[in-house]
């Protein structure tokens, strides 16, 4: 099973942690819900890499165990208008994916 963590302060997503594998698929096979979340937290983390900066985003993408956070919670408004709107995306997708997988991911929720 997946499991997905994202920590919120205020409401506005700080850091999406995800661990573990969907188990989706039969072993040596490809596991389109590991790939699912796996395109969802990457495209999230280089996305915010590209049009942020590098300073200003921590993060890890390996097999099992990637997150994402924003480190500097005093971005310029423009750059936390785009930090909300693509944590939030990624948010989103994720929750979708809980629903129509609910046996291969698992969501928590955590406000700070």
């Amino acid at each position: 099973m997946i499991k997905i963590k994202i920590v919120k302060m205020k409401d506005i997503i700080q850091r999406v942690d995800v661990i573990g594998h969907a188990d989706y698929a039969a072993k040596g096979c490809p596991d389109l819900v590991c790939c699912a979340v796996s395109i969802t937290i990457q495209n999230a983390y280089y996305s915010l890499i590209e049009l942020i900066g590098a300073r200003d985003v921590k993060g890890i993408m390996e097999v099992g165990n990637s997150y994402v956070e924003v480190r500097d919670l005093n971005l310029p408004t423009f750059e936390q208008v785009i930090r909300y709107a693509i944590l939030k995306a990624c948010e989103i997708s994720l929750n979708m994916l809980a629903v129509e997988y609910p046996n291969n991911i698992m969501i928590e929720e955590v406000e700070l």
